[in-house]
């Protein structure tokens, strides 16, 4: 198997030569996570309501979504392997720490409330340090919520996982857990019911809404 470096190498270079693979809105997120407004309420009943999205690309979905009504009151910061320079986006200004997920170096114990990432997380070839890390950064009841593909699947020459065994290293972490169709939410020291009920949550709030859209169209 690769080291975890060679693999961040391979990432680092496949991004350089397909920028277009960084960038994401916080329209593709809603899309992407089948919904996030209960995530974000959840987070509300911290102290410091705050989440982290981790592997975020160029960060402007994080960005989009702090400006908007859906994020107000949340302090949002982002993860990403390499620095953006976008002078308009304030996260790429002091708000981004680069560093992998299988480290989350630079990032406070129990710092976070909640933690996101879609598909960034997916590429680690190391589940195992992925859980220990938003272990480490989540507070108790803290959540995390990720976007990964169905089935293991190549994108280029990166291969991306499952859930499946992300989903198993954060149980034996006591995360109570909950995954379908590539989606994962994992609540630290949570069960796995209150996973669940917070995915489907989101998830018909959001088919709703898009309801609601489709017919006034």
């Amino acid at each position: 198997m690769e080291s975890v470096a060679l693999q961040h190498e391979k990432h680092i270079k496949y991004e350089q030569e397909h920028p277009e693979m960084e960038y994401r809105t916080a329209e593709d997120y809603l899309i992407s996570f089948a919904g996030l407004k209960y995530f974000f309420n959840f987070l509300r009943h911290f102290s410091r309501p705050n989440v982290l999205d981790i592997g975020a690309g160029n960060t402007q979905a994080a960005f989009e979504l702090s400006q908007s009504d859906m994020g107000k009151g949340l302090e949002f910061y982002a993860t990403s392997l390499t620095p953006h320079s976008d002078s308009g986006n304030t996260l790429n200004q002091n708000r981004t720490i680069i560093t992998p997920a299988e480290t989350l170096a630079g990032i406070q114990d129990e710092g976070f409330g909640g933690a996101l990432s879609c598909y960034g997380v997916a590429y680690s070839e190391a589940p195992k340090l992925v859980a220990q890390s938003l272990d480490r950064i989540l507070k108790s009841d803290g959540i995390f919520k990720g976007v990964f593909p169905a089935e293991d699947s190549m994108v280029g020459t990166l291969k991306m996982h499952s859930p499946e065994k992300l989903k198993q290293e954060l149980s034996k972490l006591n995360f109570g857990v909950f995954s379908v169709a590539g989606f994962l939410t994992a609540i630290k020291g949570g069960g796995d019911a209150l996973a669940r009920d917070l995915f489907l949550q989101d998830a018909t709030e959001l088919d709703r809404n898009l309801k609601t859209q489709d017919h006034k169209s």
